[in-house]
């Protein structure tokens, strides 16, 4: 079987992207969307009204997926180094994902309701 070009392998890896990428447009279509916040000072951005579980689990998806899609440029340039630590980043995000998703009671229900830090966002 013929080798296949290290572009090629890279767009095999995109098209795996591609559908976590829909999933978790499809998840933040579910939720509201944030609303734009200002602090009164310096502070501007986005804000869930209401985060709870949901809302920490849909950043924290974004975060690998554009951890995913900026690995693929990175190897485009060489830079193994920065992918490995972009690596961590992805783990340590989907684990987080995985600690609060996995946390339920009795009926099912996700114990964590509403995420205490908007810096865990």
């Amino acid at each position: 079987m013929a080798e296949m070009s290290f572009e090629a392998q890279l767009e095999t890896l995109r098209s795996r992207i591609e559908p976590l990428e829909r999933l978790v447009h499809t998840l933040a279509g579910v939720l509201p969307p944030p609303l734009r916040y200002h602090s009164g000072m310096q502070h501007h951005g986005f804000r869930y009204a209401t985060p709870g579980a949901e809302h920490f689990c849909l950043l924290k998806a974004v975060r690998v997926v554009s951890a995913l899609n900026a690995a693929l440029e990175l190897a485009r340039c060489g830079y193994a180094q920065e992918i490995g630590v972009l690596m961590r980043t992805l783990v340590e995000c989907t684990t987080h994902i995985e600690y609060v998703l996995s946390a339920r009671d009795d009926a099912g229900k996700l114990l964590f309701a509403v995420v205490d830090s908007a810096a865990d966002l």
